[in-house]
């Protein structure tokens, strides 16, 4: 991810083929997901108090800012 600077790494063993089948699928899964904001904006809410945050993908203004809308109330947090 672009400005993320470390990366997750999944060891994978098969064929170049399986590998491509893999990705396909991995990525695809996640249209199939959706987020539950709360219990997103609560998560982070907890790494944060712990300084936990190392390889989360959000940053301090974007926890910061679904915290917030968690204190208000806002459905879409994510």
């Amino acid at each position: 991810m672009p400005g993320w600077g470390v990366g997750r790494l999944r060891w994978f063993e098969g064929s170049d083929l399986d590998a491509v089948t893999y990705c396909v699928e991995d990525n695809r899964t996640d249209s199939f997901s959706e987020w539950d904001g709360r219990a997103v904006a609560r998560l982070l809410e907890q790494l944060c108090q712990e300084d936990a945050l190392d390889g989360v993908g959000f940053d301090e203004a974007e926890i910061e800012r679904l915290v917030a809308q968690l204190d208000v109330g806002e459905p879409n947090l994510v």
